[in-house]
C-alpha cells in the first residue's frame, strides 16, 4: 500500500481504486438461494402466516444470513472447547485429536451436508420450517452480528480495503 500512495513504481502503469467487496457477495448469495418465488408468492398471497414471515426474512438476506453465520462459528467454537476438556479428563494420549476428528465429521455430517441436502430435496418445506426459528435468532443475535459486522468494517477500514460500512 504505500508504494502505491508513495507513486515508486518501477514500470508500468494502473490505477488505484477502492472497492466495496460486501454488496457484490451479497447479492451473489442471494441470486444463489432461491425458493421457486411462483409457488411461494401463492402461498404469501393466500394469508399463510408462515410465509408472510419468511417473504419477510427474503427481503433482507445479509439479516439471516449473518445470523446463521454468527451461531454456527458459535457453536463450532464451544463444541471443540466442550470436546476438547472432555477429551482431556480421559488421560488417554490421543483423546484430543481424536475427538477433534470426530467433531469434524459430527459437524460436516449434521451441521453442513445433511441440512443442505434436505433443503436441497424439499426447499419449501425446510424454508417455510425455519422461517420462525430464524426470525427468534435474527432477533437475538442482531447485537452481536451489529458489533462483528462493526468490528469487521473497521478492520477492513484499517487496511483501505473499504471507507465505510453499508447504510
Amino acid at each position: 500500500r504505500g508504494i502505491i500512495e508513495a507513486g515508486n513504481f518501477r514500470q508500468g502503469e494502473g490505477e488505484v481504486r477502492t472497492l466495496d467487496p460486501v454488496p457484490e457477495y451479497r447479492a451473489e448469495l442471494s441470486r444463489r438461494i432461491t425458493l421457486g418465488p411462483r409457488r411461494l408468492r401463492v402461498v404469501v398471497d393466500a394469508g399463510n402466516g408462515t410465509a408472510r414471515l419468511l417473504d419477510r426474512l427474503l427481503r433482507k438476506p445479509g439479516d439471516w444470513l449473518g445470523a446463521n453465520l454468527v451461531i454456527v462459528a458459535a457453536a463450532n467454537v464451544f463444541a471443540s472447547a466442550i470436546a476438547t476438556l472432555l477429551a482431556e479428563r480421559t488421560g488417554y494420549h490421543y483423546a484430543v485429536p481424536a475427538a477433534g476428528a470426530l467433531l469434524t465429521v459430527i459437524v460436516i455430517v449434521f451441521g453442513e451436508f445433511t441440512p443442505k441436502i434436505l433443503a436441497t430435496a424439499h426447499p419449501e418445506a425446510a424454508a417455510l420450517g425455519s422461517a420462525r426459528i430464524y426470525r427468534v435468532l435474527v432477533f437475538l443475535v442482531r447485537p452481536l452480528l451489529t458489533v462483528t459486522n462493526g468490528m469487521a468494517y473497521g478492520l477492513l477500514r484499517v487496511f483501505g480495503a473499504v471507507k465505510r460500512a453499508p447504510a
